[in-house]
Order: structure tokens, then sequence, then C-alpha cells
């Protein structure tokens, strides 16, 4: 929600005083720190096989939509190489950590939301560096 309302007052050229900004920056500094303390708390790896393979589907499905979709979108769309390959680039980002704090809220299996989280992470940034030196930009 907070991407949105961001893109929506960007586009509406909104200032904001330098106080509200600084805010803003300790709150999104302290975002990182916490998100990286709660994938800290759930970092394991001693996992079950069922859980291996469920981990390795969802890993597949995601990372194949993303790559086909993107590479679709990089090559059919008409805007400049630079917005197109971003485009293609965020189709396979590493999942969003905010998934954490929802599995505990929603009583979610939490070992396996954060093997996951973890695992895009690895996985997403070596595709990004692939993805980037295929489509020339590296």
């Amino acid at each position: 929600m907070s991407y949105i309302i961001a893109i929506i007052l960007n586009f509406l050229n909104m200032g904001f005083p330098i106080f509200v900004l600084d805010i803003l920056d300790v709150l999104s500094r302290a975002n990182m720190a916490l998100t990286l303390l709660l994938l800290g708390i759930f970092l394991n790896f001693k996992f079950e096989k069922s859980q291996w393979k469920n981990a390795f589907i969802v890993l597949i499905i995601r990372y194949s939509f993303g790559l086909v979709i993107g590479l679709i979108l990089f090559f059919s769309l008409p805007f400049d190489q630079l917005y197109r390959g971003i485009l293609a680039i965020a189709l396979i980002l590493p999942i969003g950590l905010a998934i954490i704090p929802f599995t505990v809220e929603f009583e979610y299996n939490e070992r396996f939301a954060g093997m996951v989280a973890n695992l895009t992470i690895i996985i997403s940034f070596v595709l990004l560096w692939v993805v980037i030196i295929l489509l020339g930009f590296g």
C-alpha cells in the first residue's frame, strides 16, 4: 500500500516539508533492520523433505512465470530498453519480506515462509545478474 501511495504522490508532484522527509527516512531505515531481524528469526536449514518439494514447486512456478512474462514484455513493448529491462527484472525479484509477519499473523507455516523468502533472495540475486548480462545491460 505504501508503494501505491508513494507512486500516486509522485505523479501528483506533491512536496513534503523537510521534517516529514526526515521522519520517513528514519522509518525506512528501521524497516530494513526489522525485516532482516524477522528474516533471521525464521532462518533455519533443517527442513523436512515435503517442505523442500513444496518450496521447489513454488520457486519453479514463480521464476518460470516471471522469466517468461518478463522476456515477452521486454521483446514486445515499444518503450526504451531501460524501461523494458527494469520491468523484466522486476518480475524476478525476491518474495517480499512482508510475507513473514503475515505468516505469523495468519498462523501459517513460518519456517516454510522463511525458507522460501531466503531462497528467493539467493536465486533472484543470481538471476538478476544473468538477465542483466543477457539483455545487454552489463
